[in-house]
């Protein structure tokens, strides 16, 4: 069977296939995306397509591991999809995974005109990994707690307990009996909701 040229692919799926973005811009200015595999770019275009190009190069995320998945189109089995791709996994630091993409990419003249997307490509894969790796740092919003028993009230003042002086002294005055209702007993606490009144009345002014 004779394979058929990229070029004729591309003008039969170039119009209309299911992978296609909405359009953004007018005129010469406009661009589409596509969401097709094998696509670096995610450009509706005959260089990046992944449906007309019979050498295409796909990186991605190899999986929980922190891997990144490098995989090229096999030029001799193009009629067998299961065995089309071939893939290689990379857990090494981003110089060396950049060395090892420009290398396969250009390559025998593989696609050396996807070099700077490949790269491109292989960078943002790398930063979501490193993002996805560290997680994101979650505020803790549980209310602090101070003991009254065994400090002192110069104690309290301190970076740790700042942010809990902070927001007592934002409350309506109303508020602080109730507050200090469990600690009546302590002179301590009584001495501390004392000072923040005072704070808080002298900030009003």
């Amino acid at each position: 069977m004779a394979a058929v040229p990229g070029q004729l692919i591309w003008e039969v799926v170039k119009k209309n296939n299911c992978f296609l973005v909405r359009q953004f811009g007018r005129g010469t200015a406009s661009l589409q995306f596509s969401k097709e595999p094998n696509n670096l770019y995610n450009l509706h275009s005959y260089k990046h397509s992944g449906l007309a190009n019979k050498k295409t190069v796909t990186i991605q995320s190899g999986g929980k591991d922190q891997s990144v998945l490098l995989a090229t189109t096999k030029t001799k089995k193009q009629n067998k999809p299961s065995a089309l791709l071939h893939k290689s996994l990379m857990k090494k630091e981003f110089p060396r995974m950049a060395k090892a993409v420009k290398n396969q990419v250009t390559d025998n003249y593989y696609r050396p005109d996807l070099t700077k997307a490949a790269l491109a490509r292989l960078s943002a894969v790398h930063r979501s990994l490193k993002v996805a790796k560290s997680g994101v740092k979650k505020r803790n919003r549980q209310a602090l707690k101070i003991d009254f028993e065994t400090t002192e009230i110069w104690s309290y003042f301190t970076p740790f307990n700042l942010p809990l002086i902070l927001r007592y002294l934002l409350l309506p005055s109303q508020f602080y009996s109730q507050l200090l209702s469990p600690f009546q007993d302590n002179p301590a606490a009584v001495k501390l909701f004392k000072f923040l009144l005072i704070v808080k009345y002298t900030i009003k002014g």
